[in-house]
């Protein structure tokens, strides 16, 4: 299996010898609606993808990076089991909302990362 088909594994998405519709998921969706589209695009298309996906990670980490700061500091600082994160039905949803995040993030850095590469490649003449 290689590296793509490993990330594409891990995202969620259907495995060489899976050939079903796998559990949806953001980044699972991005990615395929990504690979359908990524062959039709202009240079002038694929560049904008390519920049506005980066910055759009930057924006969304550095959001998330505030959000867990914030709430770090509001479990800190809450006296006895008042807080709004001290049970485990609450942390937990926490946890998994940060993580579909993280791999909603991480998969729009994939389409970031080909798109530019895409875009290069036009540039240089290449086959996309």
């Amino acid at each position: 299996m290689t590296t793509t088909t490993q990330a594409q594994a891990v995202r969620g998405l259907c495995t060489p010898e899976q050939h079903r519709m796998p559990v949806f998921s953001t980044s699972g969706a991005m990615s395929m609606l990504w690979q359908k589209a990524a062959g039709k695009m202009n240079l002038q298309e694929l560049e904008w993808l390519a920049d506005g996906a980066a910055e759009q990670v930057r924006s969304e980490a550095d959001s998330l990076s505030d959000v867990l700061m914030n709430t770090g500091c509001l479990v800190q600082s809450d006296d006895g089991g008042a807080g709004s994160f001290m049970d485990p039905d609450s942390a937990s949803s926490l946890i998994f909302n940060i993580r579909n995040q993280l791999c909603t993030i991480a998969g729009l850095a994939d389409i970031a990362a080909d798109a530019g590469y895409r875009a290069r490649l036009a540039l240089k003449g290449g086959a996309q």
